[in-house]
């Protein structure tokens, strides 16, 4: 099911860039933390307390874009996005959660300027790689969903016809993991338009 959905979201990345007026090279940073809900019985992080410290993760990929109607602008892409983070356990270990996705954002863009705009749309995050850890090298099971869907919004700001940047916020929506829940990033691309 997973490599359909897959499928279905790179046949609609081509057609989109097909169609781009514009397409860039995207490469960034950002600092993502989440939730960890220790209540229940029978996940991996049941019955535990601590604390949870976000990690820089980095994103690089393609993004496209293309004007639907004058000042709004319809963005798209496929983006390798790290997001990491460590859950400090009471007593001194620490648990490092590293998750990686290939996003696929989906935004409408409005240029207040041919400067300056504002986006927000979704994001569906595809499993790309995920691992725990605690000291001693131990590797721990997550049971990370294969799909994990986000809201962003941003701004986008343009130096020239070929480089720019976005500042971003992303709110995940549920869980993403056993016990795991609701990413929350704040970052930064920088774009070349090709």
């Amino acid at each position: 099911m997973t490599h359909k959905i897959f499928g279905l979201i790179c046949g609609l990345l081509i057609s989109s860039a097909a169609m781009a007026q514009d397409y860039g090279l995207t490469i960034g940073v950002h600092q993502t933390t989440a939730t960890v809900d220790t209540t229940g019985s029978g996940k991996w992080l049941s019955g535990t307390t601590g604390s949870v410290s976000g990690k820089l993760g980095f994103d690089a990929g393609l993004t496209a874009s293309f004007e639907l109607v004058p000042n709004v602008r319809f963005r798209s892409g496929l983006l390798y996005d790290q997001r990491q983070f460590d859950y400090k356990l009471t007593g001194g270990q620490t648990v490092g959660i590293n998750f990686a996705y290939l996003d696929v954002p989906v935004n409408v863009q409005y240029n207040i300027t041919p400067m300056v705009g504002i986006y927000g749309g979704l994001i569906v995050g595809v499993k790309a790689s995920d691992s725990a850890s605690v000291p001693g090298g131990v590797t721990l099971p997550t049971n990370m969903k294969s799909m994990y869907p986000l809201l962003n919004v941003g701004g986008n700001f343009m130096f020239n016809d070929m480089l720019g940047f976005d500042v971003y916020y992303e709110s995940g929506l549920g869980e993403f993991a056993d016990n795991l829940k609701n990413y929350s990033t704040f970052g930064m691309h920088f774009i070349y338009w090709l």
